[in-house]
């Protein structure tokens, strides 16, 4: 990787799997020896909560002589009416992938973020009711695209938001119509080819791995993160 890369994950609805995206994510890469650091600005404090636990049990493996090698994933809480942009910067000398999960909606740290975002990500089920909550993520991220294109030579700034379906079977009407109305609500949205089939199962961690995470054991589904970390990470991804 080239530059540190900075993934935003937001949606104005909870519940959608944000914390389960970013947790299997950052993981997964820090497997693949990125050094990797997560900002939480849920109050929730679902992710940092989790890493704080695994560190520990990390800490406690290590002190009991346990070779397994567990990579570390830094983790830090931020209240959502914080503004973080500094802090992202000072980040991203020392790291390779940052993951931020937001609160979801209009708070201060979401949105002194979104310049900064290689990508934001958002994930969303296909029932009318949760594709309903993309509008106010999309509205936010499109005041910032247009107060930028207002600085000459900016006129074609886009921020690269991508939707990934979580809880969904690609074929279906219900997969068809959330395709539709999300594009509706904007045009330059893409969509990850890799989709989440059961959320719920995955969170749901194993407590014999005592807050490790999915991605540290042979779990069949942890491939569907694999798949969408290389998605994320590819240089020239394309909209489908």
């Amino acid at each position: 990787m080239k530059k540190a890369k900075v993934i935003v994950v937001n949606i104005h609805k909870g519940g959608t799997g944000k914390s389960t995206t970013v947790i299997n994510l950052a993981i997964e890469a820090a497997y693949r020896g990125l050094r990797v650091a997560v900002i939480d600005g849920d109050p929730t404090k679902t992710s940092v909560t989790h890493f704080n636990d695994r560190n520990d049990e990390i800490q406690l493996r290590e002190e009991n002589g346990d070779k397994q090698i567990i990579p570390f994933v830094k983790a830090e809480y931020h209240a959502p009416e914080t503004n973080i942009r500094p802090i992202v910067v000072e980040l991203k000398r020392d790291y390779d992938l940052i993951f931020i999960d937001t609160q979801g909606g209009q708070g201060m740290l979401f949105k002194s973020v979104i310049q900064l975002a290689d990508c934001i990500l958002i994930p969303v089920q296909t029932d009318i009711k949760a594709m309903r909550q993309l509008g106010p993520t999309l509205e936010v991220i499109t005041g910032v695209e247009e107060n930028i294109q207002l600085n000459p030579g900016w006129e074609d700034y886009r921020v690269d938001v991508r939707i990934l379906f979580n809880q969904a079977k690609r074929g279906t009407k219900a997969y068809g119509s959330a395709l539709e109305m999300a594009r509706e609500l904007k045009d330059s949205l893409k969509f990850c080819k890799t989709t989440i089939p059961d959320i719920q199962e995955l969170r749901n961690f194993d407590s014999a791995t005592r807050g490790l995470g999915l991605c540290d054991i042979k779990h069949p589904k942890r491939a569907c993160y694999q798949l969408l970390l290389d998605e994320l990470l590819e240089e020239n991804d394309e909209s489908r």
